[in-house]
């Protein structure tokens, strides 16, 4: 009888602490996500400035050594915000009006007769 009522405690113990063991674990699972999560971040960031970096070093070279292709991409820019970068004129294209595109049909102000 004793050794009935020590494996009903024993067992209602283990349930007991089943259940804090549970919320524990999940708590701890969910600070690990968050660590990983901060930890992915850091390297896509450290990996982010080292590919920024090799531009400029490459970009830096090119300049130096090769100013036939930095003359070929000024020839190619298209927005302005680049070609004010490279300090070229804006382009004659950007200050045609497109017709089609200026007209918004979701606009009840503009007739479309």
């Amino acid at each position: 009888m004793r050794d009935q009522i020590n494996i009903l405690e024993s067992a209602t113990r283990v349930v007991q602490m089943s259940s804090n063991d549970i919320a524990s674990i999940d708590r701890q699972i969910e600070r690990l996500k968050d660590r990983r999560t901060a930890v992915l971040a850091q390297e896509a960031a450290a990996e982010r400035r080292r590919r920024t970096r090799r531009s400029i070093i490459i970009g830096a070279w090119i300049q130096q050594h090769r100013p036939d292709i930095v003359e070929a991409v000024k020839a190619g820019l298209t927005r302005e915000q680049d070609r004010a970068v490279f300090g070229v004129r804006p382009s004659p294209i950007a200050n045609k009006v497109d017709i089609d595109s200026a007209l918004d049909d979701d606009d009840p102000e503009v007739c479309h007769a």
